[in-house]
């Protein structure tokens, strides 16, 4: 009796991990689609912005920092995950900016901002041997 007892445990157990697996799997390769990735490239100082800094259209978090890196001696690339719903397009551009004092090493934070800066209102496509769109910045 015991040991059918600890037997429909362990198999409740088991079914339980199953099932918070594949529910993880689905949230998982669904929230995956719902980001478009880009990219910019900067010759401005990037200090105090890391891997998972905010990104904010009009003031609204629409993604956030996937990756930092170091281009050349000039040069930093960023590597962006930003909701597909929001609007970029060959208008937009970034600027790498902080709120608070973060820029004297204090509370504060450094995240990318979006703005349109024109009219045209395509969208932004990937050139030809770039790994993903490049957004310019500002």
């Amino acid at each position: 009796m015991k040991n059918d007892t600890n037997m429909k445990a362990r198999l409740t157990f088991v079914a339980f991990l199953l099932i918070s697996i594949v529910t993880g799997a689905i949230w998982y390769f669904f929230s995956i689609n719902q980001y478009a990735i880009y990219q910019i490239y900067t010759e401005d100082s990037v200090s105090g912005l890391i891997a998972d800094a905010p990104i904010e259209f009009h003031g609204v978090d629409v993604g956030k920092v996937k990756s930092i890196k170091l281009v050349n001696p000039h040069s930093v690339s960023i590597v962006l995950s930003i909701d597909k719903t929001a609007p970029v397009t060959s208008a937009s551009v970034a600027t790498i900016t902080s709120r608070g004092l973060a820029t004297r090493g204090f509370t504060g934070y450094v995240y990318i901002s979006l703005e349109d800066v024109g009219i045209d209102s395509r969208p932004l496509a990937r050139r030809p041997g770039a790994p993903y769109p490049i957004i310019p910045t500002a």
